[in-house]
Formats: structure tokens, C-alpha cells, sequence
């Protein structure tokens, strides 16, 4: 479909099949609320990133929550204050201790966003020099031929909860866009991480998942709980 103001192409299609089960959307709507009350408390906290059982057709009632809390500007050492108070109050909700514990809490800000750009980046810039230094032994046999994409680059990726994220996701577009194909090089790597990390890849329609930075800005912008 043709957005008839810009002549760009629109995404439709739904990225995931969700479960229709009531109690998932109670789930939903109750991650939702408590993490709206933990920012009136804690406004520092940017946004709560879910990956996981939650997001396949199969979920189960007992199953747990896959998720990262990514909060910004704060003490390191509150990090886990703020965790800890997000999941007590889940708790609240008819949740059990087994089912929270695998929400982390995570810093975010631009600059280890843009570390983590700068780190990737490396390879991609030049990459046939890379391959010689591989090819000739230079960085021995424990150097990748691809690097690790950080998974904070990730993170912000995936279905999210928070409408500061929006901003971080379009920071990272707009790095990668600066460096050409060295950064579609990038986007492609994390497109690849948020695949098999929200596998199972029968709930993911490969087509919604933007391959290029231009259609990934027009994406992202909007995909929020």
C-alpha cells in the first residue's frame, strides 16, 4: 500500500500472531498499567522491551515474561530497586515470582548506543581488510569473521511498552544511515538477532521485519504497546 502524502510505501502486515486467549490480553493490559505506575514513580525509565513465549500463538497461562526494563540517567547501583519494585507490583497482578524473573533491567542512553554503533562499525566500514587480517592469522583463531551485535542494540527492537523508546530507535537509524552500507550492513545483523530471538519463527512474518534502514525508520516509529 502507497501512502498517497509521501508516495512511500506503508507496512500493514501484522508482525506478530499473537494468542487470543483472555488471559493474555489481561497480561498485556496489566504489563501496560504497572509499568505506567513504575514511571510516575521512577521516570528515568524508558521503556519495558518484551520478547519470548508472550509474543507466540502458543503462550500458556503459566508461562513467564521474556522481557528487559531499560531505564536511563539513573544511579547504577538503583537498577535493581527499580526491577525489583516493577515485579513486585506485577506480582500484584496474579503473576508468580517464577513467571517475573526473567524481566532484566538494563541501562540505555545515547552514548552506549552509539559505543556499541562505533564497535560494530569497525568491521563493516572495511570489511575486505578485515578478512585479510582473518585470512592471515592476524587476530588468531578466536576473532569472529562477523561481530557480536550488541544486544542493546536489540533490545530496543523488539515489542515494547514506553513511548520514549521511539527515540532511541530512531537515534540508531539515523546513526546507521550516516554510514552507508557499513550501516545496512549493521541493520541487517539485528534484523537477524531479533528473528531468532523471537522465535519461534513461525510467529514472525519475515516480510514485516524491514530490511532497509528507510522502510525500518517508518516501522519502529510507531510499533508500541
Amino acid at each position: 500500500m502507497i501512502d498517497k502524502a509521501t508516495s512511500k510505501p506503508v507496512l500493514r502486515e501484522k508482525r506478530f500472531e499473537l494468542s487470543r486467549e483472555s488471559f493474555l490480553r489481561e497480561r498485556l493490559l496489566n504489563l501496560k498499567k504497572t509499568f505506567e505506575k513504575l514511571v510516575t514513580d521512577y521516570p528515568q525509565v524508558a521503556c519495558l522491551s518484551i520478547f519470548g513465549s508472550t509474543l507466540r500463538p502458543n503462550v500458556r497461562e503459566d508461562s513467564d515474561i521474556d522481557a528487559y526494563l531499560l531505564v536511563e540517567e539513573i544511579d547504577p547501583n538503583k537498577l535493581e530497586t527499580v526491577g525489583n519494585k516493577f515485579k513486585e507490583d506485577l506480582i500484584k497482578t496474579g503473576l508468580t515470582e517464577e513467571q517475573v524473573k526473567g524481566i532484566k533491567v538494563r541501562p540505555i542512553d545515547r552514548d552506549l548506543i552509539s559505543r556499541s554503533i562505533i564497535e560494530n562499525s569497525d568491521y563493516f566500514i572495511d570489511k575486505a581488510e578485515v578478512k585479510r587480517k582473518i585470512d592471515s592469522g592476524e587476530y588468531g583463531m578466536t576473532h569472529p569473521e562477523l561481530p557480536t551485535i550488541d544486544s542493546g542494540l536489540v533490545r530496543i527492537f523488539h515489542l515494547s511498552v514506553g513511548e520514549k523508546v521511539k527515540l532511541y530507535r530512531n537515534y540508531v537509524i539515523d546513526e546507521l544511515l550516516q554510514l552507508g552500507e557499513a550501516g545496512e550492513d549493521i541493520w541487517s545483523r539485528i534484523i537477524d538477532y531479533i528473528e531468532f530471538s523471537e522465535s519461534s519463527r513461525e510467529n514472525v512474518k519475515i516480510a514485516s521485519l524491514p530490511r532497509s534502514l528507510e522502510v525500518a525508520r517508518k516501522k519502529y516509529y510507531t510499533e508500541t504497546i
